[in-house]
């Protein structure tokens, strides 16, 4: 099991668990405030743009986790920029533009960021693939 696969289960755990015994607390008490959303999705952009793997970003108070299962293994971030906060269904979402290379790249993403402490980033496909209790299935050698 790949980190990023393990870091999305962990999540799902925290989530059964947070609505199993929520003790009475709302989905809005987990949308963090556009500033620290704004401000972890680039933590989980730089730490990608640096060359680290999805998952814990160190030193970050509150802690914050990035998932990722999409990306491809040689595929480097370049640049991004965030073009701003849309419409979503849970937390606050984001659409990025960014450039990669190896293959070389220039894609639209939506990033979904949820919680308080720790702060989870998701790339909307593994949102939607946890919600759905689904998980990525990598292609065996």
């Amino acid at each position: 099991m790949s980190r990023t696969t393990s870091v999305v289960y962990q999540f799902g755990i925290v989530m059964l668990i947070a609505c199993v015994g929520g003790c009475g607390r709302k989905n809005e008490d987990f949308v963090p405030t556009p500033e620290v959303a704004l401000e972890a999705l680039t933590q989980v952009l730089d730490a990608w743009k640096a060359g680290l793997p999805a998952g814990e970003i160190a030193g970050t108070k509150p802690l914050i986790f990035g998932t990722d299962t999409s990306r491809k293994a040689e595929q480097r971030l370049v640049n991004y920029e965030i073009l701003g906060e849309s419409p979503g269904d849970a937390g606050r979402t984001y659409v990025v533009k960014v450039k990669l290379t190896n293959p070389s790249e220039e894609l639209k993403l939506q990033y979904i960021v949820v919680g308080i402490d720790p702060l989870w980033v998701f790339r909307q496909e593994d949102y939607q693939l946890l919600m759905h209790w689904d998980h990525y299935m990598p292609e065996t050698p």
